[in-house]
């Protein structure tokens, strides 16, 4: 009788399975790569509801993805290979189905609280994540409808990479030459720098990374930029997004700073807790 005592309370409890705390997207976590280049976007959400905000953006990706890429390639439709209308409509909507159906999302984990990056895998070559969100917070603002509850924040992002100076002077010099190139008209700029759990990639290092690229006859507006400039640090994984007219984002890329006050009201308050080590500019 002892025996099977002792024995069954060694094996008590190894067959349970384990609690979700908030803090996996579903029952399994993918981590970001942060050596794998992708587009997508920086989502913050409130405290325990990483699952919920999944689902949000899932949603929000599926009820835009259909519409805002048909639009992009609507004018792409040739006729000439068809001499029925009907045939040619019904042609490009085909490849248009099947070139959106390889556009698909992904929910990845950071490692820090109240925070994960959706990221988009585009094989055709047709999706523009600052275009795409750009449109989303569009109709938010226009409609006065958040259509989300847990996602508060959602940066776009159109590079990925390590978080050292160097991967991301790599990454970054393409796009500050296409928009603040020399030969490009003059332009205001911003730099909207934020770390979380790394100590290793300065302020003052991207400052003198980014000015040493832009030239005049750009020049520094800290409060109505032409251009912003985002990088995203979190631990070793780094987003990088060159944007034109921020503002189209609301303040600080806020969904809810597009709803008036009275919608704000109902909604719960955004996990405003910093990680360890948070550096903001």
């Amino acid at each position: 009788w002892l025996y099977i005592l002792v024995e069954k309370r060694m094996t008590r409890g190894k067959n349970k399975r384990p609690h979700s705390h908030g803090n996996s997207f579903g029952n399994k976590k993918f981590k970001a790569d942060p050596s794998q280049n992708s587009q997508g976007a920086i989502i913050s959400f409130d405290k325990n509801k990483r699952n919920m905000c999944t689902k949000e953006c899932f949603a929000l990706f599926a009820e835009y993805k259909e519409k805002l890429l048909h639009e992009d390639k609507a004018e792409e439709t040739n006729t000439d290979e068809c001499t029925d209308i009907s045939a040619a409509i019904a042609q490009e909507l085909g490849e248009l189905k099947d070139r959106t159906s390889q556009t698909s999302m992904q929910a990845k984990d950071l490692g820090a609280n109240c925070l994960g990056f959706v990221q988009i895998s585009d094989p055709n070559g047709i999706f523009s994540s600052v275009e795409f969100f750009r449109a989303i917070f569009k109709d938010i603002k226009s409609s006065q409808i958040a259509k989300t509850r847990s996602l508060h924040r959602l940066i776009p992002i159109e590079k990925t990479c390590v978080a050292t100076l160097g991967a991301i002077n790599e990454k970054l010099e393409p796009l500050l030459e296409a928009w603040l190139g020399k030969d490009k008209p003059a332009r205001s700029y911003a730099i909207a720098f934020k770390r979380r759990n790394n100590s290793a990639v300065k302020r003052q290092d991207i400052h003198t990374l980014v000015n040493g690229t832009v030239r005049a006859p750009h020049t520094v507006d800290l409060s109505n930029p032409d251009i912003t400039i985002v990088i995203e640090v979190v631990n070793t994984w780094c987003g990088i997004s060159v944007i034109e007219n921020a503002s189209d984002f609301g303040s600080d890329f806020s969904i809810r700073s597009l709803i008036k006050p009275v919608a704000e009201a109902t909604q719960q308050p955004e996990c405003t807790k910093p990680e360890e080590g948070e550096d903001t500019v």
